[in-house]
């Protein structure tokens, strides 16, 4: 059986660099993060079902134009698959699904605020794309140290 440390890891994205290019791309790129993050999550743990195409057309514009529904299942669904995840190799740190949603529906909830407040959606957006992206930074680097004391044992039993 393999081990979870062996298993494809994600890219360690920059929190800043996905939510400027999903600002500059005016969401483009942020429903191509989404269907990344889906994406790696799926090759990652087999055991968790995902199908990463069908959650960015949930996170697009399409999803948007059916009152938001499709758009929050997909992102509690995604919160709540990195949660397991995490959950399966017994990191410390664990994603709450709750607070992604809550951040998610906040950010897009304020934006009739930006005539009087602009900054406002913009900063729940950006703790919404850093709750997610710093829990999955956070997972592929301990991921990575896994293997690299299991690449050491290795190489210590071989000289031995």
């Amino acid at each position: 059986m393999e081990s979870r440390s062996s298993r494809p890891l994600g890219k360690v994205r920059s929190i800043a660099l996905v939510f400027t290019l999903s600002l500059l791309t005016i969401g483009f790129y942020a429903v191509y993060w989404w269907y990344k993050v889906n994406d790696e999550v799926r090759k990652h743990d087999p055991e968790i079902e995902v199908r990463p195409w069908l959650s960015a057309i949930a996170f697009s514009i399409f999803g948007t134009i059916f009152l938001f529904i499709p758009t929050i299942v997909t992102v509690y669904r995604t919160a709540r698959r990195i949660c397991e995840m995490q959950r399966h190799c017994r990191v410390k740190r664990i994603l709450d699904p709750d607070r992604v949603v809550w951040l998610y529906i906040t950010s897009w909830l304020s934006i009739p605020l930006l005539f009087f407040f602009a900054p406002l959606c913009f900063i729940l957006y950006f703790f919404f794309v850093a709750d997610i992206q710093d829990n999955l930074n956070d997972h592929w680097k301990w991921h990575r140290r896994m293997q690299a004391v299991e690449r050491s044992k290795t190489g210590q039993e071989k000289a031995a």
